[in-house]
């Protein structure tokens, strides 16, 4: 395999029960540890409310509810992955973290033709071994949720 293959195709993999979902690692600032987010009034149901780190506030967001999938109260592997998408800060909760894997362009596949909201998030899918991994784009994933600040 060689470097120019390998460029640019890191990602971290994550848990949302036993499915793996990925995010490119460029686009996470950080990964923390669960935190109890304060509730906001009159936003969309996928947001669990907001956090302080280090004295700025961020929105944060429940990937399984999002993606539509069934509720799950935090356990000890849950955390937050602190994305940053067009200059704002992001918290996107998982079950957990799987790791970070370098990948060649040969272990994508293009992404099938899906019914449903959710297909529409996915990049693409990337072929490890014996698992699929559903790559997701985080702008149109959380989007709607951040204000364009050259609108503003």
């Amino acid at each position: 395999m060689s470097d120019k293959q390998l460029t640019g195709n890191r990602v971290l993999v994550f848990q949302l029960g036993v499915e793996e979902y990925a995010i490119e690692v460029s686009q996470i600032r950080e990964v923390i540890a669960y935190t109890e987010s304060t509730r906001l009034p009159s936003v969309p149901p996928e947001v669990l409310g907001v956090i302080n780190l280090r004295g700025q506030v961020i929105t944060v967001v429940d990937a399984r509810t999002k993606l539509r999938l069934s509720k799950q109260n935090p356990t000890g592997e849950t955390v937050l992955l602190i994305l940053h998408i067009n200059e704002t800060y992001i918290g996107l909760q998982v079950d957990a973290v799987a790791g970070v894997i370098t990948f060649a362009e040969s272990e994508i596949s293009e992404t099938p033709k899906m019914e449903g909201q959710v297909s529409k998030y996915v990049k693409q899918v990337i072929r490890r071994d014996k698992r699929l991994v559903l790559e997701l784009c985080p702008q149109k994933l959380l989007g709607h949720l951040i204000l364009d600040k050259k609108a503003a």
